[in-house]
């Protein structure tokens, strides 16, 4: 069975949990490349694309919407919407904190896709 990866990320109390499938390190690299289109865009142009690929990665790599957390009770985000739309709607909101989000989100997914290395 493919590994999920489950990934809170939020401010404060308010996190939402994203859930990933593993991904090949071909399909990494081709994700990593979008971002060298955008090494001639000054910042302000860049930024938004750079959510833009983080957001389209992060939808394909859902293997359901994302989640929240009540007490012991887990709620979707999006009922009823397939986790690539779920995901899209959860980053639609253009604004600097959705924009940290999803570039952290893409990080942290990366470093939970190495494996444990002990010596």
């Amino acid at each position: 069975m493919p590994r999920t990866i489950n990934l809170g990320i939020g401010f404060g109390e308010d996190i939402a949990f994203l859930h990933l499938r593993a991904i090949s390190m071909a399909e990494e690299n081709a994700f990593l490349a979008r971002f060298t289109e955008l090494k001639d865009l000054n910042e302000e142009e860049r930024i938004p694309r750079e959510k833009e690929i983080c957001v389209d990665g992060l939808a394909a790599w859902s293997v359901k919407p994302p989640t929240k957390k009540v007490g012991e009770k887990e709620f979707e985000y999006f009922e009823n919407t397939g986790a690539d739309e779920a995901v899209r709607q959860f980053f639609s909101k253009e604004d600097q904190d959705n924009e940290r989000l999803a570039n952290a989100a893409v990080l942290n997914y990366r470093g939970l896709l190495s494996p444990r290395v002990v010596f």
